[in-house]
Order: structure tokens, then C-alpha cells, then sequence
């Protein structure tokens, strides 16, 4: 089974759409305390956030959570 197959399958589990809901809340987060540090803790906060963004982008989140969640 390739990779887009087993993403389609995990997309039918509420659990997987409430994980990965968790790492875009993860990411939000990483952004949100972006404005309040300083430039050392910005470049760890921004390859966070990146690196939830490349989860988020694998796991599809925009089409996940419009089906767990309806939200568009």
C-alpha cells in the first residue's frame, strides 16, 4: 500500500482526524508565540510550525476536516 492509499484509509478514523487536529493546534500555537520571543526562540518556534505544516500537508487536514468536522 503506497502513501496516498494509507492516508485515504486513516482519513475514516475520528481518531486520526482528532490527532492531526491536535499538531494544527500545535501549530497555531508555535505561530501565536512567535510575536511574544525573542529571535532565537522565533527560529525554533518557525521550524515547529513548519514542521506541523508538512504533517498537516501530508495528512490532508483541509479535506479531513471538512469531513470529521465540517468546517471549510
Amino acid at each position: 500500500m503506497d502513501q496516498e492509499e494509507t492516508i485515504k484509509q486513516l482519513h475514516n478514523y475520528e481518531a486520526f482526524a482528532e490527532f492531526v487536529a491536535y499538531i494544527y493546534q500545535m501549530r497555531e500555537e508555535a505561530i501565536r508565540h512567535m510575536r511574544d520571543k525573542g529571535d532565537s526562540s522565533v527560529m525554533q518556534l518557525s521550524g515547529e510550525a513548519v514542521a506541523c505544516d508538512e504533517i498537516l500537508r501530508v495528512a490532508k487536514w483541509e479535506e479531513l476536516r471538512v469531513r470529521h468536522f465540517g468546517r471549510k
